[in-house]
């Protein structure tokens, strides 16, 4: 069978697996653990607004119509099905016995963190796809004394498209390149191709508006902070209290067998004396200081398990003996990432419906603010509300606040939390196990609700953060009182001339 043959049954049997899996955990309708975000996000990349993830997965999902959480699990699919596909089609190429490829690359459909990302809202799945398509390029130039151009023509696109993926993108890039700038001796003209391509793929932030260096991206300061002495936010403060050491510690105990994975696929590598093919999976290591969740390292599974399964153990049943280890990966960890998987299609199916019964509720040029989770069915424009509480991270306003009847903004927002902005809000009759929405009550100041015939500015971003205040076209600012209904205000001239 060749490979292409073998290619296409991989991605097919890991799409039959995947399916299997979305079906018992319910997650046909999208997972993750931040759809709200990457759905802002994409909403503000197809109206050409500015956000401040990584923009490869929101402009992807932006150009595709439909919610983007809809569009997540044929995203999710489409790239389990690449992946997979390239994953084999590297395991071949590196000498791999059949069953053993096909292996591989039906093997990122079975270990839980890769299965997951299929039904995930972001680009997880995206990425991982990148990192196999991008590493069997490379694998493919390596092989080849004289590579041609049309080999290389890729690279840049490829290596640009890892950078603008996530914040761990400058490093995976480098990674996947590695082995091709070390062919400096051997191969010159190929290890100055890929340091062309790492120069261009640099450069692709600068087509988007960002900064010429990675310092002034707006998805990289939380590697700036990370990098300054901020440890990540999800690692308890007795942990970063520790020292770096024992914080590196607690990270790799939160994927002990990605990690033992990754750190058997780099052995073999080296054993079989094609150390430059593990070479890639040192992008990982980062992630004990920067990044603490297990799916920042799981987007490098298809360099590992392709390594694996390439592995020169004498016969069958030496080349098993090492598959083993992936299979029981899959089976510790799959309850856990599994039920985590189940509770947030549920929790988004939820938010989803809560969404639906707000659109219908929320009339045209309506404003969101308060906890940014609860719109993502029913993404209305940001705004900031006077004496709010619980307005996302940073969203305080400084100094007094502003008496909220008088500010336009507000009352045009829904405020999502536990309490509500002041004494002169009530709350709507929504029902949601976590959030309560709060509007102006026209009743309590005597007056219609005013600005009904204003909009936010176009430039108004769904994305949460950073807190903005919204801007509202015709103006209608604060300073300005709520306007009164047609009979105040005949009462009012009936009053001027007794």
């Amino acid at each position: 069978m060749t490979a292409g043959r073998l290619s296409l049954l991989a991605a097919g049997l890991a799409l039959v697996a995947t399916a299997l899996q979305l079906t018992l955990l319910s997650a046909w309708g999208g997972a993750g653990p931040d759809p709200d975000l990457w759905t802002f996000a994409a909403l503000d990349a197809a109206a050409g607004r500015g956000h401040p993830l990584p923009p490869l997965w929101p402009l992807v999902a932006g150009l595709l119509p439909g919610h983007p959480a809809t569009l997540a699990v044929p995203l999710g699919l489409s790239c389990t099905a690449i992946a997979a596909a390239a994953t084999t089609a590297l395991a071949r190429l590196r000498g791999a016995p059949v069953f053993l490829a096909v292996g591989a690359g039906v093997g990122l459909a079975v270990l839980p963190e890769p299965a997951a990302f299929s039904a995930w809202v972001g680009p997880d799945g995206l990425l991982t796809a990148l990192v196999a398509v991008t590493a069997l390029v490379v694998d493919r130039v390596l092989v080849r004394d004289r590579p041609s151009p049309a080999l290389l023509l890729p690279l840049p696109l490829l290596l640009g498209g890892v950078l603008l993926a996530r914040e761990l993108g400058p490093v995976l890039a480098l990674g996947l390149a590695l082995p091709l700038l070390l062919q400096a001796r051997r191969q010159p003209p190929t290890a100055v191709a890929a340091l062309i391509a790492l120069v261009l793929a640099a450069l692709s932030p600068v087509l988007l508006g960002q900064d010429w260096l990675p310092t002034g991206w707006e998805w990289m300061r939380r590697v700036d902070a990370a990098l300054g002495g901020d440890v990540p936010r999800e690692v308890p403060a007795d942990v970063a209290a520790a020292g770096p050491l024992h914080r590196a510690g607690w990270i790799l105990g939160r994927a002990p067998a990605l990690w033992g994975l990754f750190g058997m696929a780099g052995y073999v590598a080296w054993k079989d004396r094609r150390a430059g093919l593990g070479l890639p999976l040192l992008a990982a290591l980062p992630a004990l200081v920067v990044w603490s969740e297990p799916r920042h390292i799981a987007v490098l599974a298809p360099v590992a398990l392709a390594a694996l399964a390439a592995h020169r153990a004498p016969g069958r049943e030496g080349r098993l003996t090492v598959a083993m280890p992936f299979f029981v990966v899959a089976l510790v960890r799959w309850p856990d990432v599994g039920a985590a998987t189940r509770d947030q299609a549920a929790d988004l199916a939820t938010l989803r419906a809560f969404g639906a019964e707000l659109c219908e509720r929320a009339a045209p040029g309506d404003l969101a603010a308060g906890e940014p989770r609860a719109f993502v069915g029913c993404p209305l424009p940001r705004t900031t509300v006077p004496q709010a509480e619980g307005e996302g991270e940073g969203e305080g306003d400084a100094g007094p606040p502003p008496d909220p009847t008088t500010d336009g903004p507000a009352w045009k927002a829904w405020v999502a939390g536990d309490e509500p902005p002041g004494p002169d809000w009530e709350r709507v009759a929504m029902d949601h196990d976590r959030y309560t929405l709060w509007r102006l009550s026209p009743e309590r100041t005597g007056a219609d609700r005013p600005c009904a015939e204003s909009v936010p500015a176009a430039a108004t971003r769904t994305f949460p953060a950073p807190p903005r205040h919204a801007t509202l076209e015709p103006p209608c600012s604060p300073g300005h009182p709520p306007s009164k209904s047609g009979l105040q205000r005949a009462r009012d001239r009936l009053e001027k001339r007794d």
